[in-house]
Parts: C-alpha cells; structure tokens; sequence
C-alpha cells in the first residue's frame, strides 16, 4: 500500500470502478504540462475581471469521473449569468490497463462533449511494484535501521551512482523500487463533432513516444493544435461576454506556446526518485506495525528512537560499527565487525509473509 488517497471513478454503464493511488509518478506528467498551459494562458490578453481560467487537478468533472487534469473557462460577475464550460482533459495511466484508461476518457467525453483537447499517458513500469521480500538484502540492511524520514538517507545507499535518467531504475540495497520501461501520449482533438477516443484520423489525434524512443513530434504539434483551439475558444467565450473584446487581439497565433521535452522528463525523472521513497516508507512502517512480523531485539535499534537524518545515521553507524552504505558505488555495503560480515534481523515467526 502506498497510501490512503484513493483516486476513484466509477463508470456506471460498465459497472466499471476505477481505484487509482496517486503517485509523484503518476502525477508528473501533467504537472509539466500544467506549467505550459498556464504559461500560455498568462500571455493572453483576456479579461481577467470577468473570466476565470482554471487548471486543476484531480476535481471530479462529472459524476464518477475524476480525469488527473482539467481546464475550464468560467465566467464571473452576476450570479445568474456565470457559466463555465470544461475545454481539456488529461489522464495518466501508470502501468495501468490502457482499455480502461480509454472507457474512463470516452465516458469524460460523452459527459462533455464540448471538450476541444484530450491528453493521455502511458506510463508502463519495466516490472509490477513489489516490496522487497524476506531475507533480501534490502530486507536484512533497511529494517535494521531506523525509518528514515530524509530521503537521501535512503537514497544514498543506491547500488550504483548513475546520474539519475529515464533509464535508470531506482535500484536501493539490491531492491528494485522504481523502474519505467516505456511513456507513451495520445492526443486527440475536437472536429467538427465530439472527440472520439476511437478515431485513427490523423487530423484529429496521434500518438507517439517520449521513452525509450523520442517520436513526440506528432504528439507535440497536436497538443499545440489544441493549444489553439483553447485560444479560439477562450476569444469567442470573451466575445459573447463583452461584444465589443478585441478578439483578434485574444486568438493572436504569435502568442507563444511550448512544449518542453526536457521538462517532461526532468519531472518524471524526479517522481521516479520520490515514488521509490514512499514506497520505502509505506513498506517500512507496514512491516513495522505487522503484528506477525518480529525481529530479535539485540538486531534493531531501540523502538522508541526517534527518526535520524543521514548525518546522524552516518555517525551513529561508524560508533557501532555497521555498514555505511555511503559514497560512490557503496550501496548496502557489509559491515565492518569481526568476520567482517553484518550482523542480520532474526525471524522468529515461522509464519509465511
């Protein structure tokens, strides 16, 4: 279990209940793109006073639909006249079955069938999460040690220090925490009618890859198309507030909008990092409060110590003489007590984890 915070959407003519657990890594991909949305937005000369536009993130969009992104053009002033109309949807699936990442868009869709831009990614781990088993050496190294509430304490006993990159899984104490093997978009545009989420028109959708390969460039032109429809929307939305708005000066094609690769991945990069240390963290503090789970007092520091920080464990594990785990290539070294082996936890349940 990662966490307590539940993502459901419930598609009633399914009878389909999607339980989604929000991560950084599920969540990155639209932070980044949230940021150039904004961006742009910000550059147009809209009137602020009575238009409101709003990126958020997770609000439920109709009933049992919860998309991971949303923009909406609101109008403000006298009660009875405001409006709001929803004009993009974005979804992540992370390692997810992509049929129902599609039921769940459609569904969105046909619910609003105005929306003029819909972003989808794929995000698909190189192998499903587990937490690390018993008498690994993840296992034996970081139940021994205090919880650590830093996350370079756990960090900084990485089996390898690469320089942090797509391809480069989060690898601590020979446990794999965090790996992706592949992060796909498809993107889809209003026409003339509703978005379907079926359609194979190149006009109105495409698809493409950021990892391993990079053929985004389809997907990049297309997510600016419906960058622009949002401006032309947002012109005629002014206009039929103000009559008198200079549209033309709203729906301006010069007014820049740029999708950054390098923030992409920049941000998916950082999540892979800080997905691997809440997973940590949710294992520890499960296998900690497991009733069936025991370890032999003389092998743990004392219950009631409190959290340490990298500095503190570094010292404290040099006075007792136990592996470090620090510097370049270190990882989950051994420790340095006569033998020269690490004094490991001692299972006294017999019962199966």
């Amino acid at each position: 279990m990662i966490n307590n915070n539940y993502r459901l959407s419930y598609i009633d003519k399914y009878a389909l209940l999607l339980v989604e657990m929000p991560t950084p890594l599920h969540e990155a991909p639209f932070a980044s793109l949230g940021k150039v949305f904004s961006r742009f937005f910000d550059d147009i000369p809209y009137d602020r006073t009575t238009i409101n536009i709003s990126i958020l993130n997770t609000v439920e969009l109709s009933t049992g639909i919860a998309p991971d992104q949303r923009i909406s053009f609101h109008r403000l002033g006298h009660r009875r006249e405001s409006t709001f109309i929803s004009t993009m949807l974005g979804e992540t699936a992370l390692s997810q079955d992509p049929d129902d990442l599609f039921v769940k868009l459609r569904e969105a869709v046909e619910a609003n069938p105005y929306v003029l831009l819909v972003i989808a990614v794929l995000i698909k781990e190189a192998r499903p999460y587990h937490s690390p088993a018993w008498r690994t050496v993840a296992s034996q190294t970081l139940l021994r040690q205090p919880l650590h509430q830093n996350s370079n304490a756990f960090l900084v006993q990485s089996d390898e220090d690469s320089i942090s990159a797509l391809d480069v899984p989060v690898v601590v104490c020979g446990h794999e925490w965090c790996s992706i093997e592949s992060v796909t978009f498809k993107v889809w545009v209003r026409g003339n009618d509703p978005i379907d989420i079926d359609t194979d028109n190149a006009d109105l959708m495409a698809e493409g890859s950021l990892f391993p390969e990079d053929n985004m460039d389809g997907v990049i032109g297309m997510m600016e198309k419906g960058a622009r429809k949002l401006q032309s929307e947002l012109a005629l939305f002014s206009q039929r507030i103000n009559p008198h708005v200079d549209i033309h000066a709203i729906d301006d094609p010069s007014i820049p909008i740029h999708f950054d690769r390098a923030d992409l991945i920049m941000k998916i990069v950082s999540a892979m990092e800080e997905t691997a240390f809440i997973r940590y963290k949710a294992w520890y503090i499960h296998k900690r409060r497991n009733a069936n789970f025991a370890i032999a007092e003389e092998n743990l520091p004392a219950a009631a110590n409190p959290p340490v920080d990298a500095q503190h464990q570094a010292a404290s594990s040099r006075g007792r003489g136990r592996g470090r785990g620090r510097g370049r290539g270190r990882g989950c070294g051994r420790g340095r007590g006569r033998g020269g082996a690490a004094s490991v936890p001692t299972r006294t349940s017999k019962r199966r984890k």
